[in-house]
């Protein structure tokens, strides 16, 4: 059991900061909808997971001359300021949440449940494409741990400047815990990656 948006009781799993070394994923598609407007899309696509957690592929899509892309960036490695950096949350059916902000100073750091920022891509058109189209694909991955408890999952993203919620989608935790069990540690141990 939680309290307080995330405080951890001693009888519940650690969460890690990144993946287990040597262990294998299984994939979940999960295809959730985030925000949906006309010069901008925020999509969770796909989970991978691991017996401590799970890897989620964020797709934003945005017409930069509508959007600019600090706004919808939500990898934000600097200092906690006014406006706040875009932010991610996922909620579990328990209370915890992992939040993208927690590790910037300032933050209470939550002990319950991470959210951190893995790797990101864009995708730069050609110089001819750039002037024909506007919009622009980006590509983050972001770990959490531990695994949720079964029930709904909800994804949050909120836009950066105002921090107001842009949008949420939500999920069945149980296929991404099912997968986590078909999980494999092929070599190193459980939990090489704390």
């Amino acid at each position: 059991m939680t309290t307080n948006r995330g405080e951890i009781d001693a009888g519940m799993p650690r969460p890690t900061e990144r993946p287990p070394g040597g262990a294998v994923p299984v994939s979940v598609p999960l295809n959730l909808t985030l925000v949906r407007r006309p010069d901008l899309a925020v999509r969770v696509t796909v989970a991978s997971a691991y017996p401590d957690g799970f890897l989620f592929l964020l797709s934003v899509g945005f017409d930069i001359r509508l959007v600019p892309f600090n706004r919808v960036d939500f990898y934000a490695p600097r200092e906690l300021d006014y406006p706040l950096p875009a932010r991610l949350e996922v909620r579990f059916s328990d209370g915890r949440v992992a939040d993208s902000l927690v590790k910037l100073p300032g933050r209470r750091v939550n002990e319950a449940a991470v959210l951190v920022y893995t790797g990101g891509t864009s995708h730069p058109r050609d110089a001819e494409d750039q002037e024909r189209d506007s919009f622009r694909q980006h590509e983050t991955s972001w770990w959490v741990s531990p695994l949720p408890p079964p029930g709904p999952l909800e994804f949050a993203a909120h836009l950066r400047d105002s921090g107001e919620l842009a949008g949420t989608g939500v999920c069945a935790a149980e296929p991404i815990l099912d997968a986590a069990r078909r999980s494999e540690v092929q070599w190193g141990t459980r939990g090489a990656g704390r």
